[in-house]
């Protein structure tokens, strides 16, 4: 059916981002690293062993901050293990390097709101409008989930992590029991401990039901996860899972449509993607929702000629799935504007518990 929404407000006009961090060779580890208030290049190795350093320092002074350095040292590690080499956190120029030092040192209280899958709801609903969020079709704690008024096709939800959802299709072939204790484990994790992804730590955990959303033909639809920085979107990438096996292709378009050459951990698919048929103002919403964050990832849907906004994502992989060809993780890092928060990282070590709590 054709759409009788109100057009979503043009975002205000902002300027590009002026004096990106620059980079030469993309398998060097000793690429230089350019700042608009700096003359020498600061190798990526050496800003890897800054960082280290000053978390062996920190882990002998007082408790808060001994439990800042464990911390550093897990991001370390973990992401060591996933992308085979220690990130800058510092002199970060990598997306995937961002993305650590947003998760230690960005303790913004609105991305408590943001992670969590019912709250995120209004404020959708308050900055571009009701109608772009699927239907809500009950919230609540697993044990109490009305199966037998619920219409399928729905999707069930934790509130307070990624990953888990069950989709039910068929009345008939509901498991109640199943789905209840799946759920009720769902709770008893707290997935922001887990990639020390703190946003999601003070997110109270219950369970959501939303309607399924399809195409015409009941096959799932592409998701639009749009990356939009300082409001300003860059970069979507198109995901299609497949309903027969599950199988995720996946590709990344600028937004003029151009294909880019990267993927993240899943194939390109057989054929190209087409661009949303609303894809102008796919990218009015997004840039809508990202205004005042200097990052965001805006997951979106077309189904029956309606946009739905999914979720808002500030952790997006938790930057720990790396690009293939890793030129993708440089191109992505650089439209992400850090500089103004390079001290930002040692003034939260030194004068605040490493913790986001609800506004």
């Amino acid at each position: 059916m054709a759409s009788a929404r109100t057009p979503v407000a043009q975002a205000p006009t902002q300027r590009p981002l002026e004096g990106m961090a620059q980079y030469s060779s993309l398998h060097s580890r000793s690429v230089g690293i350019h700042f608009a208030t700096a003359g020498t290049p600061i190798p990526l190795n050496t800003g890897a062993q800054i960082s280290r350093g000053v978390a062996k320092l920190f882990s002998a002074l007082s408790p808060q901050i001994r439990d800042w350095a464990r911390a550093i040292r897990r991001i370390y590690r973990t992401y060591h293990a996933q992308h085979g080499f220690y990130p800058s956190l510092l002199f970060p120029v990598r997306y995937t390097e961002k993305m650590q030092w947003r998760k230690l040192f960005d303790l913004n209280p609105l991305y408590a709101l943001l992670c969590d899958k019912l709250a995120v709801r209004d404020i959708i609903s308050e900055r571009v409008g009701p109608e772009f969020l699927a239907p809500l079709l009950w919230a609540g704690a697993p044990g109490a989930i009305p199966f037998e008024t619920l219409e399928p096709p729905y999707i069930v939800k934790s509130t307070h992590g990624t990953g888990q959802t069950i989709v039910v299709e068929d009345k008939n072939a509901v498991n109640p029991q199943f789905i209840r204790e799946t759920a009720l484990s769902w709770i008893e994790q707290c997935h922001g401990t887990a990639l020390d992804e703190l946003g999601y730590v003070d997110v109270p955990p219950k369970v959501i039901v939303e309607k399924l959303l399809v195409q015409i033909d009941g096959s799932p639809p592409i998701e639009r996860k749009i990356y939009v920085f300082d409001g300003i979107a860059r970069v979507v990438q198109s995901t299609l899972v497949l309903k027969e096996d599950r199988t995720r292709w996946v590709s990344h378009h600028d937004m003029s449509w151009t294909e880019l050459p990267w993927t993240i951990t899943h194939p390109h698919p057989p054929k190209r993607f087409e661009p949303p048929r609303q894809f102008a103002e796919m990218i009015l919403i997004a840039e809508r929702l990202g205004a005042g964050l200097n990052h965001v990832r805006v997951d979106m849907y077309e189904s029956d000629d309606e946009i739905y906004v999914g979720e808002m994502t500030v952790y997006s992989y938790s930057g720990l799935h790396p690009f293939e060809p890793k030129s993708g993780d440089y191109v992505l890092g650089s439209y992400w504007d850090l500089r103004p928060r390079r001290l930002q990282a040692l003034w939260t070590i030194l004068t605040k518990r490493r913790e986001i709590r609800r506004p």
